[in-house]
């Protein structure tokens, strides 16, 4: 269901560089007349349209919610069922069909008209919130990172729902999550994990097309104690990059990058700049691309949409930009095009509420453009494909009906001669 909101999205107030403005701009209603919606991901189809997934709250309870749309943005269908609030998404079969996993149960629905296709569930194993839960191999199976009793595992299918069979990594510490898993060029996998709380460290574990365990490999930083989110990036050539923020000496997440070679040796660690001393700096997404590795790191002073660059052979920091625009970074995307996209949001209030911002970095990590997406609430899902950047976001909450979602279409292609013109408040869109 569609209505027509006012100011959504465009700059109604103080905004930046005001002639980036959406192709089109789709609000989307639950029809549940009192409803919460939280964006979850957002992929193009292959028919140009784009798949969304919404988590959702009504009638007491908690759904995952999957909503189709056209080329344009226009509302298609939904398909919702029951579940808890941590799910997550991922197109597969060639793109033809989604998977929905919703704690350790998985779904698949058809993306041209919804129809339910295979599900399954784990027995035994935990999926944990994390990074990424699911990864799509280069043979088109299905990974699903998991854990159980400190082992790590990757649970895997065809895409006609034929389970085959696990593959395993058994540690020698009693508590595990994975929390991250990419698919790697030969057909493995490679997953990054979690240990205790106290000195259990972040473990990368490279899967060979065959299951064997290649390599295991451990960063503890200063005490050895994971905070923060984890990443992990597979190269084309086997290598892997990761990023997490083990607990520093001085009693704060650290953001560390490290590189591992296809043999499983370290090829470098950077500890990466912190603005402010010993206040804690996580990395809110990292990306891989043309021998350039990019950071988006979050740090909750300073407030600003930042972008690091990285040389991919050495590890040295090449770049360190911001947007004029501030907020706390949450996701990072890369466009076909080289363009980065980095998603956050901003306090608007002492009350706790916040907006979502986005910001576009040229392919060498210049700022390019940002804008406010006004009347949203919280931080954007975003995926960048031919066509530019998608942006799903909530809008901000109502009371006595609560709030929705809605999609937006921006161009990753325009003018970036002009990355910190600022428009002053009252700008007509």
């Amino acid at each position: 269901m569609r209505r027509a909101l006012p100011c959504l999205l465009l700059a109604c107030t103080a905004t930046v560089r005001a002639d980036w403005l959406p192709h089109w701009l789709e609000p989307w209603q639950h029809p549940e007349p009192m409803r919460g919606a939280t964006p979850v991901a957002i992929e193009r189809t292959p028919d140009g349209g784009a798949f969304a997934l919404v988590a959702t709250s009504h009638h007491g309870a908690n759904h995952a919610t999957l909503v189709r749309f056209d080329a344009n943005g226009g509302f298609a269908w939904l398909r919702e069922h029951e579940a808890t609030s941590h799910v997550a998404m991922v197109l597969f079969d060639g793109r033809a069909r989604a998977a929905i996993v919703d704690g350790a149960a998985i779904r698949t629905y058809d993306v041209d008209d919804g129809t339910p296709g295979w599900s399954d569930a784990l027995g035994g194993a935990s999926v944990e919130a994390g990074t990424r839960r699911l990864a799509v191999s280069v043979d088109g199976d299905l990974f699903l990172r998991a854990n159980a009793d400190g082992d790590v595992i990757v649970a895997r299918w065809a895409p006609d729902g034929t389970r085959r069979m696990d593959w395993r990594w058994t540690s020698d510490v009693a508590e595990m999550r994975a929390v991250d898993i990419a698919a790697m060029p030969d057909g493995g996998a490679v997953v990054a994990a979690t240990g205790a709380a106290i000195g259990g460290g972040v473990h990368v574990v490279r899967f060979g097309a065959d299951g064997e365990v290649l390599w295991h490999d451990r960063e503890d930083g200063d005490l050895g104690n994971p905070l923060g989110a984890t990443h992990v990036v597979a190269a084309g050539d086997g290598s892997v990059i990761a990023a997490a923020s083990p607990e520093s000496s001085h009693g704060a997440p650290e953001a560390v990058v490290w590189k591992v070679h296809a043999d499983g040796t370290r090829a470098w660690t950077t500890v990466l700049p912190q603005e402010h001393p010993f206040v804690s700096l996580e990395v809110a997404g990292l990306v891989l691309r043309d021998g350039d590795v990019f950071a988006a790191p979050q740090s909750p002073i300073g407030e600003r949409l930042r972008l690091l660059r990285l040389d991919v052979a050495s590890g040295e920091v090449d770049g360190d930009a911001h947007a004029g625009i501030s907020g706390y970074p949450s996701s990072l995307a890369v466009a076909p095009n080289g363009r980065l996209l980095v998603a956050g949001f901003h306090f608007v209030d002492s009350s706790g509420h916040t907006d979502a911002r986005i910001a576009e970095f040229d392919p060498a990590g210049s700022p390019c453009r940002a804008t406010i997406l006004a009347g949203s609430g919280g931080a954007p899902t975003v995926a960048g494909d031919d066509d530019g950047w998608l942006v799903l976001v909530a809008s901000s909450w109502r009371p006595g009906e609560g709030n929705d979602a809605l999609l937006a279409r921006y161009d990753a292609d325009g003018d970036c001669d002009r990355p910190d013109a600022l428009f002053a408040d009252g700008f007509d869109a």
